[in-house]
Order: C-alpha cells, then structure tokens, then sequence
C-alpha cells in the first residue's frame, strides 16, 4: 500500500497541494547530499555521489551547487507551505502533504556526509576515550 499526500482528495487535488515544490525540494536535498564538504582530517568515506559532479568540497563549483540546493530547498519549504495554508483540502491531509514531502527531502540528506559541522568527529573521539577508560574532560583528545 502506497502512502497518499492526502487519501481524501481527487488525484488533481493532490498534485496541485503540493505543485512542483515537492520536485523542487528534492532536487534541492540532492546537490546539498551530494556537494556537501567534509571534514579536511576525516579521512575517505562512504557519501552519496552523482555521476559527474565533483563532490570533494575544494573545488568553488560544490560550494555554488551546495548554496543553490539550499536556496532551492528554502524556496520549495516557503512554497509548499503557503500552498498548503491556502488549500481547501480538510487539515489532516494537509498535514500529511507536508510530512510525507519532508521525508522526501530528509531521504538524501540521511545518506550524505555531516552537514557543515565536524563535531560528530570530536563526540565520536570523545566516545572511544570513554571505551578505553579515559576522562575527555581532564585528559582531553589533544593531549
């Protein structure tokens, strides 16, 4: 059984709630999953790639592809919802136009790298100075 944006509505109702911001999006999350820079000490990892689209994070063309899929997602999520607030649709369905095209969005970004922060490499640090019996607070990662 497939998840409807909204079960209540005609098929012309539920493409028209959600237009072309939910594609919009999506395309969106893409390049921001796949041009996302990472982390200069964390080593080769596992990222979600494009055929043809450079995602080591050094060259400018990933920092311009990862700022127009954010502008891209920002422009779909302030689209979606003034859509949204202005349908007619009962609001349980409205509601789940929105999650259901969320979760479309949040899938490619699940499978990228950590967005624009390294501190998932500092608590992972942390953490196996706990495993070996350390104090990260007296002993610090530097030391």
């Amino acid at each position: 059984m497939a998840l409807e944006l909204a079960p209540g509505a005609t098929a012309a109702q539920r493409r028209a709630l959600v237009g072309p911001y939910r594609w919009i999006g999506l395309g969106g999350s893409l390049l921001i999953a796949v041009t996302a820079p990472l982390w200069r000490l964390s080593g080769p990892t596992w990222r979600l790639t494009l055929p043809g689209v450079p995602h080591n994070g050094v060259r400018p063309f990933t920092a311009i592809a990862f700022v127009v899929g954010a502008s891209m997602l920002s422009i779909a999520w302030f689209g979606l919802i003034s859509r949204v607030e202005r349908s007619d649709l009962p609001r349980r369905d409205r509601i789940r136009a929105v999650v259901l095209t969320a979760m479309l969005w949040f899938a490619p970004v699940l499978f990228g790298p950590p967005l624009l922060s390294s501190d998932i490499y500092s608590y992972a640090a942390e953490g196996a100075m706990v495993t070996q019996g350390l104090d990260a607070t007296t002993d610090g990662m530097f030391k």
